[in-house]
């Protein structure tokens, strides 16, 4: 209820709440993962299980708020409602105007740049939680659903743009159409937000090692093929859970308490649970 929420919010900002209740929340939570999965029929919604798995304060009807906000700027910002167009108003509401941004490399593994909410309230994040906000704000602007897809690369997360037949198996169709937009660097400019298939492509092979007709072939694959809602999740927990992996190994050796009101162990259980969810519909 509101005001057992309100109770525990100002128990845990006094310091009262304590493990045991922690531990509790952490089972409860657990206990939802396994018997109410549904698959995530959005980015937003995958990015908001994400950030809400054993975060109890999280504040969803916020989060949506501050979405429809934004999403009412770029309707007002934009003269036309091409796809394009709304895309590009996205962007300039989102990174020119409003200052969201990627982290710095000194900040990169926390772990709130995970949460949706701490993304919005910070306005910076890493590039999987940027590419949730920007689809989740685009599509209320009136971007429709899936001309944005999610394009899980080596060593980055991106999202390209296209009609359907930019992406079609015809390669020259394929890169003469398709846009690629890099959320996490847009900030510092427009030239740095989008990118060329050939762009990429090249960006691959420098990262994995390939000749680049083999990273053309395999981000060919990567849009045709491209990341849904459950297995962008299953990205970010896995992200979570190597930063409290970390974390435990820190808290043993002495210098790490209490990390978002969870203990790292407790929170790395969570995080295991909420991969599998994504990945095999919480059995």
């Amino acid at each position: 209820s509101p005001r057992a929420a309100q109770t525990l919010r100002a128990c845990g900002q006094a310091g009262v709440v304590g493990n045991h209740a922690r531990d509790l929340l952490t089972h409860a939570q657990t206990a939802r993962l396994r018997n109410r999965w549904r698959p995530a029929p959005s980015l937003e919604e995958a990015a908001a299980r994400v950030a809400s798995a054993f975060r109890v304060f999280y504040d969803g009807e916020g989060v949506v708020k501050a979405l429809e906000a934004l999403a009412a700027r770029v309707r007002a910002a934009s003269a036309s409602t091409d796809q394009l167009a709304l895309i590009r108003a996205t962007e300039a509401v989102l990174f020119d105007e409003c200052g969201f941004r990627g982290v710095d490399a000194d900040e990169y593994y926390a772990a709130s740049n995970s949460f949706l909410d701490e993304v919005l309230r910070r306005r910076a994040g890493i590039p999987i939680s940027l590419a949730c906000l920007f689809v989740a704000v685009a599509e209320r602007a009136g971007v429709k659903r899936g001309a944005l897809r999610p394009v899980s690369a080596p060593g980055h997360f991106l999202l390209a743009f296209g009609d359907d037949d930019a992406f079609d198996d015809a390669a020259d169709v394929f890169f003469s159409r398709a846009i690629f937009l890099d959320v996490f660097a847009r900030h510092r400019g427009p030239r740095y937000g989008s990118l060329s298939f050939g762009q990429v492509a090249a960006f691959i092979a420098r990262h994995v090692g390939v000749n680049e007709q083999q990273a053309a072939l395999y981000l060919h694959d990567a849009c045709k093929n491209y990341a849904r809602p459950d297995e962008v999740g299953a990205r970010c927990a896995r992200n979570l859970m190597l930063i409290m992996e970390n974390e435990e190994r820190r808290s043993l050796a002495g210098s790490v308490g209490i990390t978002h009101g969870v203990r790292p162990l407790a929170a790395l259980d969570i995080y295991r649970q909420l991969e599998n969810a994504f990945r095999n519909g919480g059995d």
